[in-house]
């Protein structure tokens, strides 16, 4: 873990540690990184007895419902919080209907691994070198004292293997392997989460392949 990354993520935990009930909140059309960092984190911060909404403006697409604890995401915020986190968001504005209530809160931090043109918080968690934003729930769980279990570790390693391309991307180093590593050694599996993405495809998306593949000459 890099310096620079360690020092926010150590004031996160600081102002986490201080808080009860905290909004978490992804990005707008999400994938299994937005989600899966979103579920592991919120799972982590229940199991140190906070009060956590999660929030995902479009829901869960059925193809991440296999994702622990998913039934808990909500689609917009219900009541009041004393700290936001926004994940892998790329921008408050990606927050959907989500961004207002995160940026009302006392404390606002952002979590993520894009470096876009408009990062905002009081803490800004965010580092281009880490492979996905599951990488940095991670440290900040490791920070926080948390230990990992499968449930965690599930949400974390989807989260990891999607955005890496199955770590077939240049984004991957030594300590997105460590990660991984440590990922399924606390309970996570790799073959059914692969399974789950990329190994399944709806019927009505089957139809269109083949009406597509009957049409090539």
């Amino acid at each position: 873990m890099t310096s620079p990354r360690r020092e926010k993520l150590q004031q996160a935990a600081s102002r986490i540690r201080n808080a009860s009930n905290i909004l978490l909140a992804c990005h707008i059309r999400p994938d299994a990184d937005a989600l899966g960092s979103l579920l592991g984190l919120a799972l982590g911060l229940q199991r140190l007895g906070k009060t956590v909404q999660a929030v995902s403006p479009d829901g869960v697409p059925q193809l991440y419902r296999f994702l622990p604890a998913w039934e808990q995401v909500l689609t917009e915020p219900q009541g009041p919080c004393d700290l936001a986190i926004g994940l892998d968001a790329d921008g408050s504005d990606r927050l959907g209907s989500a961004e207002a209530p995160v940026l009302a809160a006392p404390v606002v931090i952002d979590l993520d691994h894009h470096t876009g043109p408009d990062p905002f918080g009081t803490i800004q968690v965010v580092d281009p070198t880490a492979a996905a934003t599951g990488e940095l729930v991670f440290d900040l769980l490791e920070v926080l004292e948390v230990p990992l279990d499968a449930e965690i570790a599930t949400c974390l390693l989807a989260a990891i293997l999607t955005d890496t391309g199955s770590f077939r991307f240049s984004n991957v180093t030594a300590d997105t392997f460590r990660k991984a590593g440590a990922l399924v050694e606390a309970g996570a599996h790799p073959a059914p989460i692969h399974t789950a993405v990329y190994g399944t495809r709806p019927f009505a998306a089957s139809c269109l392949l083949g009406r597509m593949l009957s049409r090539l000459e």
